[in-house]
């Protein structure tokens, strides 16, 4: 079996590097959905009193934005509701702070919790805090938003791509190394390895990000190793 070890230099706008739209933890879990009853879709109650603070992305057939009205208690497979008291923010308005309330009992905004939101133009990260309290939760639903809102959103796309191009040509660039190590049972010959190393890590890129940024090869090469020496380094 033959292993090349394939070093690329990518060269990536840096301001993608700490762009949330680019780099988010995706939570893909449907229980959060303002119809799962607290004992409907998950056994027991849910709290989010661990979550870590970082961005993140609701992306689960659950819902992929937390709600912009009051959901009713026991909802979300928990007890304590926490909806966005607020609009979601246009593409054009860039990072926004929100607050988050969480409804208990008669007041709907018992507990609050400041967050950020951002639109990546085809969904929303938000820096998310734990609850303030348990059993709490922040709701997703799959419905909120009206035909103008986004009639308003694919007039906004449109014109965010078209700035984002102008900003990477312009913007400072840096270079990302990263290591690949490929092992085939046939002869493979170098290019044909930096090609299926970049098919790669773009579809990964991709996925990550949520939408298309372009790797750029600017420099790579490969070197056959043994595969015990690259699993010891």
């Amino acid at each position: 079996m033959r292993s090349l070890l394939l070093i690329l230099g990518l060269l990536i706008p840096a301001s993608a590097l700490t762009d949330p739209c680019a780099s988010h933890t995706v939570l893909d879990q449907a229980w959060r959905n303002i119809n799962c009853g607290f004992l409907e879709c998950l056994i027991g109650l849910i709290c989010d009193d661990h979550l870590q603070q970082g961005w993140y992305r609701f992306n689960s057939s659950g819902g992929w934005k937390i709600p912009e009205i009051v959901i009713p208690l026991s909802n979300c497979s928990s007890w304590s509701t926490g909806w966005l008291n607020g609009r979601h923010p246009t593409v054009l308005e860039g990072e926004v702070t929100r607050t988050v309330c969480f409804n208990w009992f008669e007041d709907c905004c018992y507990k609050t919790q400041e967050i950020k939101i951002k639109n990546c133009s085809s969904f929303f990260v938000y820096e998310l805090k734990p609850a303030p309290f348990c059993p709490a939760v922040y709701c997703t639903d799959t419905t909120t938003g009206t035909v103008s809102d986004q009639e308003q959103l694919t007039t906004e796309i449109s014109t965010a791509e078209t700035t984002a191009q102008k900003v990477t040509e312009t913007s400072d660039t840096q270079y990302q190394w990263v290591k690949v190590l490929i092992t085939s049972e046939t002869e493979i010959e170098n290019e044909e390895a930096k090609k299926i190393a970049m098919q790669k890590l773009q579809e990964m890129v991709n996925k990550q990000a949520g939408q298309g940024m372009d790797l750029v090869l600017e420099e790579g090469y490969c070197s056959a190793v043994d595969i015990s020496d690259s699993e010891r380094s």
